[in-house]
């Protein structure tokens, strides 16, 4: 798959509603040896039934080095259980990893609400660990699952998923089956947290250089750096912080005020 071909997979499945034709494709494209032949609706135990509606698996994928993954569909029963039951649904993603003696390492989830228009897209890692019971002398399987939150994206509807689509493109572009690290890594906090980092240096540089050249050509300006006691680095780094204060708003649906008009919150920072 082309860059343009990948580009537009991504965006197609990351910025609309979810859609599980979109999905599949996704993961088929993704994941090269992809067997669908296992695709079939889960049973919900009734554990879980408070947090979700109904789970699909699509198939289920082998690695390079032979590690078994179960891509799924996790339906909801509520929006809100995407934000605030997190552990429960992963929990119910490690029962499903885990049947009899079928064990997989990971499970690539799109965490679905309702109405479709947002979820999440996540990545839960299975580690199982021998361990010989003091009582009875047997040996059993531990597992230990990852974080969800940190490795999770938030799409669909109204989403940008700039990082999402980022971080999947080159693993859509190569012809060779990605290890289960590689898809890990495409949900690092770590390398997405670089990559904040890196832009927002980008930009503060790129406004102070602005900035100094304004304060240099305007005397008014440069009086009213002094007045104030403000240097160009200062006044850089916070209009920056206000930017990504009001895009957090935003992205919470804490700016919904009348057109034309500017919100309390907006008012206090400026």
């Amino acid at each position: 798959m082309n860059s343009e071909q990948a580009r537009a997979l991504i965006t197609q499945t990351f910025t609309h509603a979810f859609d599980k034709n979109s999905f599949g494709n996704l993961a088929i494209n993704l994941l090269k040896h992809f067997d669908e032949r296992k695709s079939f609706a889960m049973t919900v135990p009734a554990a879980f039934t408070p947090h979700i509606r109904s789970c699909w698996r699509l198939g289920t994928y082998k690695s390079p080095e032979g590690e078994l993954a179960d891509v799924l569909i996790v339906n909801t029963t509520e929006a809100y259980k995407l934000e605030r039951t997190r552990t429960a649904l992963r929990n119910f993603v490690a029962h499903k990893l885990k049947r009899q003696d079928s064990y997989k390492e990971a499970g690539l989830v799109a965490f679905v609400s309702p109405d479709s228009r947002s979820w999440r897209f996540s990545y839960i890692r299975m580690e199982y660990e021998s361990k010989r019971d003091a009582m009875t002398g047997r040996i059993a399987v531990e597992e230990h699952l990852t974080p969800a939150r940190r490795f999770s994206y938030i799409v669909g509807e109204g989403e940008s998923c700039h990082t999402a689509q980022t971080r999947f493109l080159n693993l859509l572009k190569t012809d060779a089956d990605p290890k289960l690290a590689d898809i890990q890594e495409a949900f690092s906090v770590e390398a997405v947290t670089k990559e904040f980092y890196k832009e927002y240096v980008e930009l503060f540089e790129e406004i102070h250089k602005e900035l100094d050249r304004l304060v240099g050509k305007d005397n008014t300006i440069r009086q009213e750096f002094r007045e104030k006691n403000v240097n160009t680095v200062d006044f850089a780094k916070k209009l920056i912080g206000q930017i990504v204060f009001l895009y957090f708003l935003q992205k919470k649906g804490w700016l919904g005020v009348a057109k034309g008009t500017i919100g309390e919150a907006v008012r206090a920072i400026f």
